[in-house]
């Protein structure tokens, strides 16, 4: 360990420790050469035996963090050298706090947040794997937040090894990782690309759950995958835990292969109906009828074509008391499928509590038209007659659900 006032390479004074571990280890620093900010963060490496294919690896490793540096959310390399058998890098210090701050225990991220996290690593690792690089780390205390700005920074790339893919293999390099956030490959010796998003959908499982790996993999796995069952902890809507499942898939060939492709699947969330009506089904779950109607206009707006979501608005319009506009959305969903004798069913409700009895008895009639053994609209029929006190109570039969008799 390097003593706080020690000066390497006649320039850079250690100033405390700040990790350590079989790699090497890391320290603040100050750059004596420089006036105002001069804090950086040294790595000292420590290889078991110095030769000459040592300093060369070293050196080609010093090149290759010299270009991810050149990304503004990774940190720069500031110089690299070797001495007294020992080699350093020197780094960029960000000033900032990691995601370990972050991530609390039984305190689950909103899923607009857990997307914005997933978003901004790929798009770090976008660039990293363009550099055929696999950073072989990624955890909350290895993703910095940074304090100017606010945005994500990669850091510790320490233990990264330049990769080379030949015949769609990967040449093996040391293992390096955490438990909990390493796939399988990776422990074996053969981290690739997509090891990279199995860790990062490690992370966004354990924010959007608030349980450390060590705790999702104790859960109840699936019997036909063997995959951890952690969705039932998470807020989440259905399409982006498919996204995650497929992130953290044990066997490497079912993942996304490298972050553009992770990315690509979470940014076209927000363009495909079934997100949309996934949030549908899970803000009426809760009986926001409100963000549920909001949901199915987005879905409408992304396909004005989708039968569903116009059902389903039309189902949201009726609980918010907006008939009028139910029976639109109702008249759009039997357009694009005028077939559906559960669209006619749910207009003919809608027209009879506006007391449109020969409209409503018009949209039972079809809807036995189309389905001659369609208790809930015979039922209906038979009471679009009533008075509207006696329509009241029997209300929960006509709706198609039970009633506890008394």
């Amino acid at each position: 360990m390097l003593t706080p006032g020690t000066k390497l390479n006649n320039r850079y004074e250690i100033l405390k420790p700040l990790s350590g571990g079989g790699m090497g280890d890391a320290y603040l620093a100050r750059d004596t050469w420089k006036e105002g900010e001069n804090r950086c963060v040294v790595k000292q490496l420590k290889p078991d035996k110095v030769e000459p294919r040592t300093i060369r690896l070293f050196n080609n490793e010093a090149q290759t963090l010299c270009r991810l540096g050149s990304h503004d959310q990774i940190p720069e390399l500031l110089a690299h050298f070797e001495q007294n058998d020992n080699f350093y890098l020197v780094q960029e210090f960000i000033q900032g706090h990691d995601l370990s701050e972050e991530i609390s225990p039984n305190q689950p991220w909103s899923e607009a947040r857990v997307i914005e996290f997933i978003e901004d690593i790929l798009k770090i690792l976008v660039f990293v794997h363009h550099n055929k690089v696999i950073h072989r780390d990624i955890k909350p205390s290895n993703i910095m937040r940074r304090d100017k700005d606010g945005k994500l920074v990669l850091i510790d790339f320490g233990g990264v090894k330049q990769v080379r893919i030949q015949e769609n293999s990967t040449i093996a390099t040391p293992v390096v990782g955490t438990y909990g956030y390493m796939p399988d490959e990776q422990i074996k010796n053969q981290a690739k690309l997509c090891s990279d998003i199995f860790a990062v959908g490690m992370v966004a499982i354990q924010a959007s759950t608030g349980k450390q790996p060590s705790e999702l993999f104790k859960l109840e796995r699936d019997a036909k995958t063997g995959q951890f069952l952690w969705h039932n902890y998470a807020k989440l809507n259905a399409s982006l835990a498919r996204i995650l499942y497929k992130m953290v898939q044990f066997h490497h060939e079912l993942r996304y292969q490298a972050a553009n492709e992770a990315l690509e699947a979470v940014i076209n969330l927000s363009l495909t109906v079934e997100y949309w009506l996934d949030n549908v089904s899970q803000f009426i779950q809760e009986k926001d009828y409100h963000k549920a109607a909001q949901a199915c206009q987005q879905a409408i707006n992304v396909n004005s074509n989708s039968y569903t979501a116009w059902y389903y608005h039309g189902i949201i319009l009726r609980k918010l008391g907006q008939n009028d506009n139910a029976v639109l959305s109702y008249d759009q969903a039997i357009r694009i499928q005028p077939l559906s004798s559960e669209a006619w069913y749910s207009r003919g409700l809608v027209l009879d509590e506006m007391a449109r009895d020969e409209d409503a008895l018009a949209s039972f009639d079809k809807a036995i038209q189309l389905k001659p053994d369609y208790a809930q609209a015979w039922v209906c029929r038979g009471t679009s007659y009533l008075a509207p006190n006696v329509k009241t109570r029997i209300k929960p039969i006509r709706d198609g659900k039970t009633i506890t008799k008394r």
